[in-house]
């Protein structure tokens, strides 16, 4: 099937459904399998993100509720992507990543997590 012919059915699809979600006003959530969430609480765990994270910390306190980041090595390697909550608590952060990875990931934030007052 040529590439136009498909665009022009998948389009009125597409495009539909994006405008019933926009007008909703209440979130849609989806289980996946492959995905976990940790919960990170405690007065000084925006700090401690951000000395672990691609991306800015400084965004989720400015108001956006969610952001992409990658965790990092001490050698700066990328180790695990992940998406990061903002949540309604102070000092509660929720960090989705691929639930392979979970166990790992844990470990390495406890490894960074000395003296600090943080829940994982």
């Amino acid at each position: 099937m040529p590439r136009t012919r498909f665009w022009s059915r998948l389009r009125p699809c597409v495009s539909r459904n994006i405008s019933i979600l926009a007008k909703s006003k209440s979130a849609i959530a989806e289980h996946l399998e492959n995905r976990a969430v940790l919960r990170l609480r405690g007065d000084e765990t925006s700090v401690f993100l951000q000395g672990l994270i691609t991306n800015d910390m400084r965004h989720l306190e400015e108001g956006a509720r969610s952001m992409y980041a990658m965790f990092l090595n001490t050698k700066g390697r990328v180790m695990y992507d992940a998406i990061v909550y903002r949540t309604q608590d102070d000092g509660t952060f929720l960090v989705e990543c691929d639930k392979l990875a979970v166990s790992n990931l844990v470990k390495h934030l406890k490894m960074f997590r000395v003296r600090r007052n943080i829940e994982i």
